[in-house]
């Protein structure tokens, strides 16, 4: 089997979501353990405001981490499971600004840029990119000619 590394901006990607993980941890810590408020909530930013805020920073840092890994690994699933949350936060905050309620930019920033980039990554994500790589000249067969 082919290993298709993954992209620069998707190990950037991948490595942000594992950042986000962690500071969700954090914040779970300074906000459960330590009791230092944080703002804005978690689960209102995500729609999510009908689960309790505890629960929806785990849940989310799980997510993440999960896109994390399927970000390195180019998962097929990941790819789509990246864009329907990205959609859903994008839509969310349509309704919110349509509604005259807070709208959480940088979430909607963010989700935009991520739907960008990864609908142009497509390639890695169905294993098209393998049959690419053996057309390029840094392919294994063309190394093993020379």
């Amino acid at each position: 089997m082919t290993l298709v590394k993954p992209p620069t901006g998707v190990w950037i990607l991948s490595r942000l979501y594992l950042l986000g993980a962690i500071a969700l941890v954090v914040v779970l810590v300074l906000s459960r353990f330590i009791n230092i408020a944080v703002y804005p909530k978690i689960a209102p930013s995500n729609g999510i405001s009908f689960v309790p805020e505890w629960i929806a920073e785990i849940a989310l840092a799980v997510l993440f981490i999960i896109f994390s890994y399927g970000l390195l690994k180019l998962k097929k699933w990941i790819f789509w499971l990246i864009v329907s949350y990205s959609v859903f936060i994008i839509i969310f905050n349509i309704i919110q600004f349509i509604s005259n309620r807070e709208v959480f930019y940088g979430n909607v920033y963010w989700s935009i840029f991520t739907t960008i980039y990864i609908l142009t990554k497509y390639k890695y994500f169905s294993g098209k990119a393998i049959k690419d790589v053996g057309e390029d000249e840094g392919s294994l067969e063309s190394v093993k000619s020379q």
